[in-house]
């Protein structure tokens, strides 16, 4: 190891402008925050309702569905927060999170 004497100083630079971000104005993360979430949500929902669909009759009747709910649910998988458990109305359904 070399003796401290011969280890360079390392000098940090901060950036003490203030008036300038490099980030953008917070409406814009804002809004590009919105862009991405309602995006990653369509996406969600495609994969989703992509992944119903390859499912034959019996097998969506096996888990309660109808061919004509999968987009109903799609929208209830995907629209909701992460983590949250979706309550059944008539309480026929149960789904895990």
């Amino acid at each position: 190891m070399a003796p401290a004497s011969q280890i360079p100083e390392i000098k940090l630079h901060t950036n003490t402008n203030t008036r300038t971000s490099t980030h953008g104005s917070p409406a814009a993360q804002g809004r590009f925050n919105q862009w991405l979430t309602t995006s990653f949500r369509r996406w969600q929902k495609h994969r989703t309702t992509a992944a119903l669909q390859q499912l034959d009759d019996r097998m969506l009747a096996d888990i309660g569905l109808q061919r004509e709910d999968i987009p109903s649910m799609a929208t209830l998988l995907t629209g909701r927060e992460r983590g949250a458990t979706p309550r059944p109305q008539d309480g026929t359904m149960r789904l895990a999170a």
